[in-house]
């Protein structure tokens, strides 16, 4: 797999960036039309930006111990994606900022096979 096959980005570079696959991961999807939304939210809310690196973590440990959370299901087809030798890019509003979207990004390269 070429280290960059799999890239996060912030969504207003959608249009900047090169991929075979561009792939919303935030909420409200509905407002990015030019981009697939595969409904991964992180499901940890914050209420203030002190708490960023805490929903990170809790979004990154319930991959880690629940391997029946529906978000691997989506991590596998990306990963799947990757295998075929696709380009995949992950948005989000958050990036550059510590992001959910890069334990995604993470946790797909663990499932990449080739």
């Amino acid at each position: 797999m070429k280290t960059n096959a799999i890239t996060v980005h912030h969504v207003n570079d959608a249009n900047k960036v090169e991929a075979d696959i561009k792939l919303y991961c935030g909420r409200n999807g509905f407002k990015y039309p030019n981009l697939i939304d595969v409904k991964m939210g992180n499901p940890h809310f914050m209420n203030n930006e002190t708490m960023r690196d805490t929903v990170c973590k809790a979004y990154r440990e319930d991959l880690e111990f629940d391997s029946s959370h529906p978000h691997w299901r989506r991590i596998k087809r990306i990963a799947q994606r990757l295998d075929e030798g696709k380009t995949v890019a992950l948005f989000c509003h958050c990036s550059p900022k510590a992001c959910h979207t890069e334990v995604i990004r993470e946790m797909v390269r663990l499932e990449v096979t080739v």
